[in-house]
Order: structure tokens, then C-alpha cells, then sequence
């Protein structure tokens, strides 16, 4: 089993803000932003089993947190090897 703990920094400014408008419609201009989180603490885990001649199971979860929102994921792989 492996284990991974850690940080994750994105460099995308302290209030990412896109301005645009459309081409042909300069009298027309929208506003995009971003207001996610920046710094995430990063948690996760990853293990391998064969557990049979010519089978393993493999799995992993991780969790990335920040002040505002979190994200999860998890998987499961059986797999078969001749």
C-alpha cells in the first residue's frame, strides 16, 4: 500500500477574471470568474493485491480540500494477466 500526503498550489491569481464578447458583437461584453479555492491539502491511498495466479486488485482514493470545496475520488480495477 502507498500512501500520498501533500499540498497542491494552482497558479491562477487571486480572482481569475475572463472578459470577452463575441465576434461581431463588441457592444455585447460578458464576464467570466473563478472564485475556487487556490491551495488544496491533498490525501491519498493506493494498494495492489494479487491475490490469485494471474489476478490483482487494485485500488485508490484521494481527497483534495480547500477552504470552500472538497473533491473525492475513488477507484477499483480487477485485472487479469496472462
Amino acid at each position: 500500500m502507498h500512501q500520498r500526503n501533500g499540498g497542491m498550489q494552482r497558479h491562477t491569481g487571486s480572482e481569475p477574471e475572463l472578459s470577452f464578447h463575441y465576434n461581431g458583437d463588441s457592444s455585447h461584453g460578458y464576464r467570466q470568474d473563478n472564485e475556487q479555492d487556490k491551495t488544496h491539502l491533498v490525501l491519498g491511498v493506493r494498494g495492489t493485491n494479487k491475490f490469485a495466479a494471474g489476478w490483482q486488485l487494485s485500488g485508490e482514493a484521494e481527497l483534495r480540500k480547500g477552504s470552500h470545496d472538497r473533491n473525492i475520488t475513488a477507484a477499483l480495477m480487477l485485472q487479469r494477466v496472462w
